[in-house]
Order: C-alpha cells, then sequence, then structure tokens
C-alpha cells in the first residue's frame, strides 16, 4: 500500500532521490490521512512535494480581519459565488466578495458538515487555527475561528473562540478602475467603472501598493478587448473575465498562483494564448465555453479541467515544466503514436472502464493512471460515502483496450496488471533468452531455469510476444528448435 501511495497518489517514481525531509513529509501524508477519522487532505504537504510554492505559515494576526483571509488552498466559484435559479445565472457571495487568497491550510477536513481547515502555527502542529472550508457555510465561522493549544503528546489543552473583525474594506479609485485595499497593502482590482473601454492596463502597483488580484466580475460583459496584467498578479477569481465577447489579447504573468472556475466564461475571440506561470494551479475549466486560436501552457499539471476548454483551438502546445497531463490530452494527441515530450511522466484522469481502443504509451510515462483527488461524505439526505483512492483499485481502462510500449516500462506493468493485451515495441530477437545474439539449446535450458524460479531471463524469451514469459514460449521455443534442426 506505501509503494502505491506514493506513486499513484503522490506521483512519486523515485523515492530514494527526496531528501530527508521530503521523505518525512511523504509518510506525515500517509500517516495522517491514513489514520484520521474523517475524510482528509494533507494540503500543505502535498503542496510541497508537487513543488508548489507554499509560503510563510499563517499567523494569527493574519486571521483577525475577516476580509483578509479566505478559507482555501485556492479560491472557485463554490465559495466565490452563488447561483441564481430563478434568472439562472451566478453572482458574486457577498459573504465573500472581499476575501483575498493568504494562505495554504496544512489540513483540509472534506466530510460535508464537518468540513473546515487548519492552518498550523507551527511545524509540529501544536498551535492551530480551525476556519471554515470550502464547501461549508456556517454563521459561527463567519464571525470567529478557533484556536486550539496541544500538549507535546498531542493532547487538547486549550481551545479559545476568537471573534474575526469584519470592517469594510476601503477603495481607490485608478485610471477608471476600483482597487480594494487589504491591511497588507495590498490591492485587489474589483471592478472597472466604465464597461465600455476597449483597453486595460493594470499597473503593478499604486500608491506604493501592490495589485496581486483581480476580484469575481471585475470586468464581466465589459466591450474590453485588450488587457494587460502586471507582473506582480498572483490571483484571478472565477468569472473575472465572464462573458468578455470582445477580449482577443490577454497575457499572463509568471508570478499568476490561481486562476479561478470560469475566469473568462464564454469568451469566444481570444487569439494566442499563453500560460506559463510555474506555480499555477488550475482547480476547474476557467475557459468554459471560450475559444482561442492558439494555445501553449507551460505549467506543472495540464489537467483535463484545463484542457477541455480548448478542444476547438487550432494548436495545443505543452512546454518543458508539464509534469502530468490528462487522458483527454492523450486520446486527442497521440493515442496510436508514442510522440510525446519527455518531461511528461504521469498520465492521470483515466476514466473506470471507458472504451479508448488501442493505446500506445511512450518509454518516458512512468504513472498511468494516477489516484483521483479524494472527496469527502456526502451529506443533506444524500448518502454519499467518501472516497479515499490509497484504498481503492486504480482506474482502469476498457478490458478489450491493446497497451503498446516497451518491456519493462509502466506500459508493460500496466497490462501485465490489468490482464490487457500487451504489443511490446522492442527490436528485440525473440528465443535469445540468454541474450548472446543467437537461439539454440541453452536458451531452452535458461527458460526451463527461470520456469523453474531457478534462473534469470530476459525479454527474448517473450517469443510470442503477449508481454509475458510463461510454459507458452517455451513450447514455441522447443517447436522452433526441433525445426532449426
Amino acid at each position: 500500500m506505501w509503494d502505491r501511495f506514493i506513486k499513484y497518489d503522490l506521483r512519486i517514481t523515485d523515492y530514494d532521490s527526496l531528501t530527508d525531509k521530503e521523505k518525512e513529509l511523504c509518510r506525515f501524508i500517509f500517516e495522517t490521512e491514513r489514520s484520521s477519522k474523517d475524510t482528509i487532505i494533507c494540503s500543505r504537504a502535498r503542496m510541497i512535494i508537487a513543488g508548489y510554492d507554499v509560503g510563510e505559515r499563517v499567523t494569527l494576526d493574519q486571521t483577525e480581519h475577516y476580509y483578509d483571509f479566505v478559507d482555501s488552498s485556492f479560491i472557485d466559484d463554490r465559495i466565490s459565488c452563488l447561483w441564481d435559479y430563478e434568472n439562472d445565472k451566478s453572482y458574486a457571495n457577498p459573504r465573500y466578495n472581499n476575501t483575498l487568497l493568504r494562505k495554504v491550510p496544512d489540513i483540509k477536513h472534506i466530510d460535508d458538515i464537518d468540513c473546515y481547515n487548519e492552518y498550523w502555527l507551527d511545524d509540529e502542529g501544536r498551535e492551530k487555527i480551525r476556519t471554515m472550508g470550502e464547501d461549508y457555510y456556517d454563521d459561527f465561522f463567519e464571525d470567529n475561528y478557533l484556536y486550539d493549544k496541544y500538549d507535546e503528546n498531542g493532547k487538547l489543552i486549550e481551545t479559545q473562540i476568537i471573534p474575526r473583525i469584519k470592517e469594510e474594506l476601503r477603495t481607490l479609485e485608478n485610471d477608471g478602475c476600483i482597487y480594494k485595499i487589504y491591511s497588507d497593502n495590498t490591492l485587489a482590482l474589483s471592478e472597472v467603472t466604465d464597461k465600455n473601454r476597449t483597453s486595460v492596463s493594470i499597473p503593478e502597483s499604486i500608491y506604493g501598493m501592490t495589485v496581486t488580484c483581480i476580484k469575481p466580475y471585475a470586468f464581466m460583459e465589459s466591450a474590453v478587448s485588450e488587457v494587460v496584467l502586471p507582473d506582480s498578479l498572483k490571483y484571478i477569481e472565477p468569472f473575472a473575465f465572464s462573458e468578455c465577447k470582445n477580449i482577443n489579447k490577454i497575457n499572463f504573468p509568471k508570478s499568476l498562483e490561481s486562476l479561478g472556475g470560469s475566469a473568462f466564461y464564454n469568451c469566444v475571440f481570444l487569439d494566442d494564448i499563453v500560460i506559463d506561470c510555474p506555480n499555477l494551479q488550475v482547480p476547474s475549466g476557467p475557459f468554459s465555453k471560450s475559444s482561442a486560436k492558439n494555445v501553449t501552457v507551460n505549467i506543472k499539471r495540464v489537467t483535463d479541467w484545463l484542457y477541455t476548454c480548448f478542444e476547438e483551438c487550432e494548436s495545443f502546445n505543452i512546454g518543458s515544466n508539464v509534469k502530468e497531463v490528462g487522458m483527454n490530452y492523450v486520446l486527442d494527441n497521440w493515442k496510436n503514436k508514442p510522440s510525446i515530450p519527455e518531461n511528461v511522466k504521469v498520465i492521470s484522469g483515466i476514466g473506470y472502464n471507458i472504451d479508448i481502443g488501442n493505446l500506445t504509451i511512450p518509454a518516458n510515462i512512468e504513472i498511468f493512471g494516477a489516484y483521483r483527488e479524494a472527496s469527502g461524505s456526502g451529506g443533506c439526505g444524500i448518502d454519499v460515502p467518501a472516497d479515499i483512492p490509497l484504498i481503492k483499485n486504480k482506474p482502469t481502462v476498457d478490458s478489450n483496450c491493446i497497451i503498446s510500449g516497451w518491456y519493462g516500462t509502466e506500459a508493460h506493468t500496466y497490462a501485465l496488471e490489468y490482464n490487457l493485451k500487451f504489443n511490446p515495441l522492442d527490436e528485440i530477437l525473440s528465443g535469445d533468452v540468454n541474450n548472446d545474439g543467437e537461439i539454440d539449446i541453452n536458451d531452452a535450458v535458461a527458460l526451463q531455469k527461470y520456469l523453474l524460479k531457478s534462473g534469470t531471463a530476459g525479454y527474448g524469451s517473450d517469443i510470442n510476444r503477449d508481454g509475458r514469459i510463461n510454459v507458452f514460449d517455451m513450447i514455441l521455443l522447443k517447436k522452433y528448435l526441433l525445426n532449426k534442426k
């Protein structure tokens, strides 16, 4: 279970190459998530292992002002927007409209009504604060947060209810845009006052305060066609550019860390897009119902959430920093040919028993079928059990799929594990069991020893080329040697 957790959950294929600190984090994630009574995710540790910059830990001062702190490892439309069922449209959630992303929670509790986040004040977790989670609505956590203190044995010794300050944020106007001012002297663009203007250039700073965020609906339904984003920008929140049907030119600064759901919803006139952001996470489809001519993406994970937004584009290219792609990208781009950049190591997003036909997996793919993220149990009368990927089977393709690949790679291992037909692409002399360049009686002896578990054999032993070495290969080898004589 540990091996499967390391490889298919954490996406780590070379455990020995990790530093001692990284190994400790792996063990911490494994033991904490497995031993918890509810369904949890060790968000901070997982992000560190994945190579994201999580910044410094939260402090008590940063949680005092309600509008300075949002409880999420990223902002998405579930917490920033509400849905108007009568008019079939979304609108800004006033509770979160002023919040600004700050810190990554150490532990996310994701079991519906019991959903909340833990932010540790120290690496040992002896001092923590508890706040509302992404899917959790509770008036108590709107006005307060809980401060917990533990002894050296992990026993809770103190809990305090600490009120949150809820004063309205100050604003300033600059070049036809309204910005919210936060207590750490950062700014968030919240509204473009002139919806008819066609060009907006957002500065890095105004009066010495850095612009780091664009709030929900800031540009919604405006006539803007060109936007210049500053190098200081970190967060584009949900629906920020929704229904901007004239926008065709926009840049994405390397500093960008979060791109909210439907941020560019129904932006149908986008030209070329380049997203080269090493620390960017994309939780949901930011470009849903949009279109673009040419797309280049260079982030760690190009999930199906992102890729399927651009299915109608003329070209979709991935950069050298991409380590993981989703299955839809695979099916559309190289279903029957092993052409994918060597920097890609992981294929995720495989559905259960989906019919994908035959598939060629390049030798550089080290993980085929990463586990899906954990999900909590249902509530509100809906009986949905928690999904903990580690104790479930890895997602599989349809049983009729033929896997083509190279011996000893992930493709070969996957085919053997799920009893799929394997089509080897290696140029190996079939029957040359001992790898001496000839097929003779010595190969028969070597293969017999291997089958009796008293010797070794090369992949040349797979005479019928089905990916397996068994008695059927021995039968074929003997027939060959008899006919040779």
